[in-house]
């Protein structure tokens, strides 16, 4: 089995306790992906290794049930050279603009490019829609980043599906919409400059007035290695 470990940190030890187990260390054409650090670390391997399964290693803290601690790695590895695990596949959601398309595990979103100027914008939800919204944007969130960003800019809870949250919003009462993940939602600039952005990207894109930007949840899906107890 070919194993690639996607971190920023030293990562010798980490590859010794792989080849002990007699696994392949490579990028070239890994079958597993560890990634070996925080939240940011999994969303930039996810982003250069898409749909490959990643087996998610913390340096410290761990918080969901499929992470394991880099002190637990070592009793770990022969259940997976035994693929005594399962993997969970997670919904990932993208935005099309022109010809450009970002892709996110936790989310996409629109904001104000500018701190101190609100947008304007329209968005509409299949049928559904909301004209001249004034906030600082608007994100829209997988399951997954459901408890991230999303969570605290005020978006509700949900267990399916995507959800969507205006960020700051000031003239309507509706904070966020809890979506069954099928639906297309249209972004239209009506004023000001914004970027969009997915996860913890650093490729922004640029959006100015008359822009429109499709969003929906993407054919990907993220694979995650989570042993089985």
């Amino acid at each position: 089995m070919r194993v690639y470990v996607f971190s920023f940190l030293p990562t010798k030890k980490i590859k010794k306790m792989l080849l002990k187990n007699g696994f392949t260390v490579s990028s070239f054409k890994p079958d597993i992906i560890v990634s070996y650090g925080g939240d940011g670390t999994f969303l930039n391997a996810e982003r250069s290794y898409p749909s490959i399964p990643k087996l998610i290693v913390k340096k410290e803290k761990k918080v969901k049930d499929f992470e394991i601690l880099e002190a637990e790695l070592a009793k770990y590895l022969p259940k997976l050279k035994k693929g005594l695990f399962k993997i969970v596949e997670f919904d990932k959601v993208e935005a099309i603009f022109k010809n450009k398309r970002l892709v996110g595990i936790n989310e996409v979103q629109i904001r104000n490019k500018l701190p101190i100027e609100a947008l304007r914008f329209n968005v509409s939800i299949n049928e559904k829609k909301f004209e001249n919204v004034i906030a600082d944007g608007v994100i829209v969130a997988t399951l997954f980043g459901s408890t991230g960003y999303y969570s605290s800019a005020g978006g509700k809870k949900f267990k399916r599906g995507l959800g969507l949250c205006f960020n700051n919003p000031h003239n309507i009462k509706i904070k966020s919409i809890i979506l069954n993940g099928n639906e297309e939602i249209k972004v239209k600039i009506l004023r000001g400059m914004a970027y969009l952005a997915s996860d913890n990207n650093p490729m922004l894109l640029n959006l100015k007035e008359g822009d429109e930007v499709l969003i929906r949840k993407s054919e990907e899906k993220a694979k995650i290695i989570k042993f089985r107890s």
